[in-house]
């Protein structure tokens, strides 16, 4: 093992503790966020062949990897507005664009879904959050 291998290994074990405790200290500070969903931090070893010779060895080294995990659901915070909509549990709320919804009934429409949403009612009696996306339902 040369001194450039042990010291390379040294750097990557160094950048994957550095890349945890980024990811430790964002979970830390958005933890009062709403809808904010922590990451999560693997280390995973390298072993690196020298293909040549056979008998060289070398150090490695470690890498991070990082996940979001999206499919843990937060807890319901109750609001004072009755049109303030969350779904507890399995299921989703159907939404669209509000320019896909202008746009016609002849174009297809780009169903987004979603598990929250801060509706308000427009002056046309659609049930529309701040940033545009539109309730669908039947009647």
């Amino acid at each position: 093992m040369s001194i450039s291998s042990a010291l390379s290994a040294g750097v990557s074990g160094l950048a994957a503790n550095s890349t945890r405790l980024a990811n430790i200290s964002d979970n830390i500070a958005n933890s009062g966020t709403y809808g904010y969903k922590r990451v999560d931090t693997s280390f995973e070893s390298m072993v690196i062949n020298q293909g040549r010779g056979g008998g060289l060895y070398t150090a490695g080294g470690v890498r991070a990897t990082t996940s979001r995990i999206v499919d843990q659901r937060g807890n319901l915070v109750p609001t004072s507005h009755p049109m303030d909509i969350a779904i507890s549990g399995r299921g989703m709320l159907p939404v669209v664009h509000s320019a896909s919804l202008m746009s016609g009934a002849s174009t297809p429409r780009d169903l987004v879904m979603t598990t929250t949403g801060s509706f308000r009612t427009d002056d046309q009696g659609y049930l529309r959050t701040s940033s545009g996306l539109v309730l669908m339902g039947w009647c």
